[in-house]
């Protein structure tokens, strides 16, 4: 799906505002967190970056969506599970 320059643009600026954020909230005191912004579908981006950065661990989050949500929306955390050679923790979500 394409997406205008300026709504990409927008995307990016808004999630590196989120990442920045959520690596200044204190859960990145006893190891190193780095965030990289990219565009592209995003397990290959995922997986790509980790080769990329020679990374040892990689930390996710899963949505928890299961059976017939998980099969129609796919799942990011799934997909880089498969597919990488690096070692990978998902973490689930608080539930509200």
């Amino acid at each position: 799906m394409e997406v205008a320059p300026e709504e990409e643009k927008q995307r990016v600026k808004q999630a590196t505002k989120y990442l920045k954020r959520a690596t200044l909230t204190g859960k990145c005191d006893q190891v190193r967190c780095k965030y990289r912004v990219k565009v592209g579908t995003p397990s290959v981006q995922i997986i790509k970056a980790a080769k990329v950065e020679k990374v040892n661990l990689m930390v996710t989050s899963a949505h928890g969506r299961g059976g017939i949500k998980r099969a129609i929306l796919g799942s990011v955390a799934d997909e880089v599970i498969r597919k990488s050679t690096r070692a990978i923790i998902v973490i689930r979500p608080k539930s509200k």
